[in-house]
C-alpha cells in the first residue's frame, strides 16, 4: 500500500507538473489565431516589419516564437535591458546570424629576390620583386555601427532573417533611448525599401499600448511597420482552456474556482497558469488521492501564488508599497479591487470615497501624483486621463492580497435598485450587482451602507461584467 502511495505521489508531482506547465504554455495562444495570421503575413510580405506590443504577460513572445518555429526562417533573438546600445544589440545579432563584423586591411609586404652570383657586375633576377600580402584584421569599433551597415551585413546572406529585438520596452529606460528608436526606424526604412536584394525582417515585442508608445514617433516606421496588439485573454477563452485541461489532466475543477481563476486573472495567462499549478498542489496536500480542486484549496492556492508572484514578477514593486502614506495605499487597493481595469481620473475618486470617505480630493490628488510621477507605481494617460497599475500584472494580484488581509468590505453611498425576497440588486458607480440577503449587511438610509464578506465580495464582483 505504502509502494502504491508513493508511486502514485511522484506520478502527480514528477509528471504532471510538467505536463501541466506544457498545456498552461499553450494557453497564451487560445484565440489568438488572426493574430497568428497577420504576423505570418507580415513576415512574408516583402518591405514590412512587425511590432507586436501589449501588455505584460499576455502572451506577445510565445505568439512570436510560435510563428517562427516552423523553422523557414533563420530567426535570430537579443533580449534588449536599460544597457542596451543600438550597435551592441545588432552587432550581437550579426554575429548570431554568422557576420564577422571585421573589415580587411591589406599590406603589402615587399622583398627583393635578387641575388650575387659570380661577378659583381651580374646580378641574377635583379629588379624582379614579389609581393607578398599579409591580410590582417582590424576589429571595426562597436559605436560605429550604422543602419547601413547592417543592410549590407545581411545582403551578404543567402537565408532570409529575421531578428526578433525582445523586451523593445527597457530601451526606454536607457540612455538615450531617442537615438536607439532613430537608428531602428532608418534600419527599418533601409531593409524595406531595398527588400528585392535583402528580405530580412526585424520583430520587435514590447509592452506599449501604441507602436508610438514603444518607438517614439517617426514617419519611417509608420510606413514600413505593422501593429499587432494582443488584448488580454477573454474570459470564455481561459474557460474553454480549463475544460480542456480537466479532461487530459483528469482532474475536476469546481465552478466556482473555475469561474474565479478566469475572472479573476482579467485575462493573464500567467496568472492562470500560476494559481493551476498551486491549485493542484492543494489538492494534493488535502489527499493524494483526490481529482477534485475545492474552493478551499483554491484559497491556499491563491495565497502562495500571491506571495511567489511578489517574489518574482512582482518584486520590485514590494519596496513602493512599504513606503507608501495611508492615502496612496487607499488608493492603490482601491485600483486593485474596483471592476475597472482603467478608470479614469474623477472615477477613481468616486470609487476610493465609497470604501475609504474620509480622503479628501486635495490628499487623493496629492498622493496620486506621488505614485504616478515619483514613485512610477501607477500610470496616467494624458490622453485620456485613465489611472493604471503601470505594471497590468499588478491587479489581479494585488487584488487578492488585499482581500486577503480583509475580514469584509465596506462600501458606502451604494444605490439600491432592486430588492427581492433573498437577495439585493446594488449599483456601485455603474456596475450592478446582485447580492444575497444572507451573507451580506445593509442599510438602504443613513447613507446607504453595505458590507461584503471578503469571500463573496471576491467571487461575486470580480466577475459580474466581462472584460
Amino acid at each position: 500500500m505504502y509502494t502504491f502511495r508513493w508511486c502514485f505521489y511522484h506520478l502527480i508531482y514528477i509528471d504532471l507538473y510538467p505536463f501541466l506547465s506544457g498545456l498552461c504554455s499553450k494557453l497564451t495562444l487560445v484565440g489568438r489565431e488572426q493574430e497568428i495570421k497577420d504576423l505570418e503575413n507580415i513576415i512574408n510580405r516583402p518591405g514590412q516589419h512587425a511590432i507586436v506590443i501589449g501588455d505584460r504577460g499576455v502572451g506577445k513572445t510565445s505568439l512570436v516564437k510560435l510563428v517562427l518555429s516552423k523553422k523557414r526562417y533563420n530567426d535570430i533573438w537579443r533580449t534588449c535591458d536599460v544597457i542596451s546600445s543600438f550597435s551592441h544589440v545588432f552587432k550581437s545579432l550579426l554575429k548570431n546570424c554568422g557576420i564577422d563584423f571585421r573589415q580587411f586591411e591589406e599590406s603589402n609586404e615587399i622583398r627583393s629576390l635578387g641575388k650575387i652570383e659570380g661577378s659583381a657586375l651580374v646580378i641574377k633576377g635583379a629588379g624582379q620583386l614579389s609581393r607578398k600580402y599579409a591580410e590582417k584584421y582590424r576589429t571595426t569599433p562597436v559605436e560605429s555601427l550604422t543602419p547601413w551597415d547592417i543592410y549590407e551585413s545581411l545582403k551578404q546572406i543567402q537565408k532570409k532573417c529575421i531578428l526578433v529585438l525582445d523586451e523593445y520596452d527597457a530601451i526606454h529606460r536607457g540612455k538615450n533611448p531617442e537615438v536607439f528608436h532613430e537608428n531602428l526606424a532608418y534600419t527599418m526604412k533601409i531593409l524595406a525599401d531595398h527588400s528585392d536584394k535583402c528580405d530580412s525582417k526585424l520583430v520587435v515585442v514590447g509592452v506599449a499600448r501604441t507602436s508610438t508608445d514603444l518607438l517614439g514617433k517617426h514617419e519611417s516606421i509608420q510606413r514600413s511597420t505593422r501593429e499587432i496588439y494582443l488584448q488580454p485573454l477573454r474570459c470564455e477563452h481561459i474557460i474553454d482552456f480549463i475544460n480542456l485541461a480537466e479532461k487530459d489532466l483528469n482532474i475536476k475543477f469546481d465552478d466556482d474556482v473555475k469561474q474565479q481563476i478566469a475572472y479573476g486573472s482579467l485575462g493573464y495567462p500567467y496568472y492562470v497558469h500560476l494559481v493551476g499549478l498551486e491549485c493542484i498542489e492543494a489538492m494534493l496536500n488535502r489527499d493524494k488521492n483526490k481529482r477534485n480542486i475545492l474552493w478551499e484549496d483554491f484559497e491556499i492556492a491563491v495565497k502562495k501564488a500571491v506571495n511567489k508572484a511578489f517574489r518574482a514578477e512582482l518584486g520590485k514593486y514590494n519596496a513602493v508599497l512599504r513606503v507608501s502614506d495611508p492615502v496612496e495605499k487607499a488608493i492603490i487597493e482601491t485600483l486593485a479591487i474596483i471592476p475597472e481595469m482603467y478608470p479614469k481620473r474623477d472615477k477613481l475618486y468616486l470609487y476610493l470615497k465609497s470604501v475609504y470617505p474620509d480622503v479628501s480630493r486635495e490628499e487623493f490628488e496629492a498622493a496620486l501624483n506621488r505614485q504616478t510621477q515619483e514613485k512610477r507605481f501607477l500610470f496616467l494617460s494624458k490622453r485620456n486621463d485613465e489611472i493604471r497599475f503601470l505594471d497590468p500584472l499588478m491587479k489581479p494580484f494585488l487584488s487578492d492580497r488585499v482581500l486577503e488581509g480583509k475580514e469584509s468590505i465596506k462600501i458606502n453611498d451604494v444605490r439600491f435598485l432592486w430588492e427581492e425576497e433573498k437577495s439585493i440588486q446594488i449599483d456601485w458607480n455603474g456596475y450592478q450587482v446582485w447580492l444575497p440577503k444572507s451573507q451580506v449587511k445593509y442599510r438602504k438610509t443613513r447613507g446607504k451602507i453595505i458590507i461584503i464578506p471578503k469571500w463573496l465580495f471576491k467571487k461575486k464582483f470580480n466577475f459580474q461584467k466581462a472584460w
